[in-house]
Parts: C-alpha cells; structure tokens; sequence
C-alpha cells in the first residue's frame, strides 16, 4: 500500500496506460466532461439517452426499409453495406483482408452460416 499524495486515506496505486490513478479517492475528468464543465452522472445520462436514440432509430429505419424494399432487399443491403465498412476499416487500420485460400474458405463458410441462412 503506498500513501496517496491527494488523499492522507492510503490507497493501492493502479496503473492503466501510463496514467497513475489512486483507486478509491482519485477521479480524474478529462476529455468530454473537461470541456464542458458537467459532472459524470450527467454525462452518463447523455450518453445513455444518445445510445437510446441511436439503436431505436436504427429499428425504425430497418422497419422502413422492410416496407418500402422487402426484406430480402432490406436484409442483403444492410450485409453489402456493413461489408463495404469494415474492408475499408480493414484496409485503413493496417489488418487486410486474409490472405491464402483457405482462410477464404473458412470466411466464406463463416459468411454463409452466419449471415446467410439467418436471413
């Protein structure tokens, strides 16, 4: 146990990144919080009513899309749409794609059970 420099309360010194935070009495505030001044239940509020809208919209959306274009349409673009994402993410990052037929094998069996027959 090593003496907290903040806090005379001792406190066990936890190491993420390389940032030091005193486990028990050390909150640090950074980031969104910082700059705009408002305490982290608040934000927590936020950003749970902001998660809230973004997946009920995503429902409506896909519910608007299911009527308008069908939902083999609807289903089938989500799945091109998403694949396009992450190959761009993909090749942006460094990963790639794989490599070796085999590995393609696996993806497209993968590919196949998992998003195909779901559908």
């Amino acid at each position: 146990m090593a003496q907290s420099s903040r806090s005379p309360v001792a406190v066990e010194q936890v190491h993420f990144a390389a940032f030091p935070i005193d486990a028990v009495t050390t909150r640090r505030t950074t980031g969104l919080m910082q700059v705009l001044r408002i305490s982290p239940k608040w934000l927590s509020a936020m950003m749970l009513m902001t998660m809230s809208c973004i997946f009920s919209l995503s429902f409506l959306f896909a519910t608007l899309a299911t009527l308008e274009i069908g939902p083999a349409a609807s289903g089938a673009s989500r799945i091109i749409f998403a694949a396009l994402f992450l190959v761009v993410v993909a090749l942006i990052s460094g990963a790639g794609l794989v490599r070796g037929k085999r590995l393609w094998v696996y993806a497209a069996i993968y590919g196949i059970v998992c998003l195909g027959l779901p559908f």
